[in-house]
């Protein structure tokens, strides 16, 4: 977070490195206070890391490079 002056000060759950090569990952600890935007029911990382995957309605949303989810139902897919 950037501190009183604008200087960033990396904080322990966050990787200075990933952040200068442009490639940040999922915050996993996101998990335990989101949830999918349609039915309201829990998210699960896929196995493969490039979405969250609803426990209940099984769309699957994607992550984008800068490990964003991109939780809008419109850009979901629907997976069996």
């Amino acid at each position: 977070m950037p501190g009183r002056f604008g200087i960033f000060f990396p904080t322990a759950e966050f990787d200075t490195m990933e952040f200068l090569e442009g490639s940040m990952k999922f915050n996993e600890k996101l998990l335990e206070i989101i949830v999918c935007p349609e039915c309201k029911t829990d998210l699960q990382l896929t196995a493969d890391k490039t979405g969250l995957k609803c426990t209940g309605c099984n769309r699957v949303y994607p992550i984008d490079e800068n490990g964003i989810p991109h939780l809008l139902p419109e850009e979901a897919s629907i997976e069996e």
